[in-house]
């Protein structure tokens, strides 16, 4: 059973951290063909975050937007989330699936 099946009309902003690639990208890919009003995408890689949003805006056609971040940094965190609200609006789905490995 897959995402859409289950759920089949996601009609709010999705946030993703770490969503430029792996598991966060691929859930964000799913909750937009789902119906998501628009995404944003959260990660440290400003080159894999320009190049997974504009691949997931032209696939998909909603707004999606990437914000490069450290999620070590609770400021740089703080910051993402009012602008993420001052672009997108309220956000109703957050997907964490950051790591940090030191």
């Amino acid at each position: 059973m897959t995402w859409r099946t289950r759920h089949p009309q996601c009609t709010e902003p999705v946030s993703s951290l770490r969503g430029a690639r792996g598991l966060g990208w691929n859930v964000s890919q799913a909750l937009a063909e789902a119906g998501a009003k628009a995404v944003a995408l959260l990660d440290v890689k400003q080159d894999l975050g320009d190049q997974a949003a504009a691949e997931l805006h032209q696939t998909t056609g909603i707004p999606v937007q990437f914000y490069k971040i450290d999620v070590r940094d609770e400021r740089a965190i703080a910051e993402a989330v009012a602008k993420i609200s001052d672009d997108l609006g309220s956000v109703d789905i957050v997907l964490n699936s950051a790591g940090v490995v030191e």
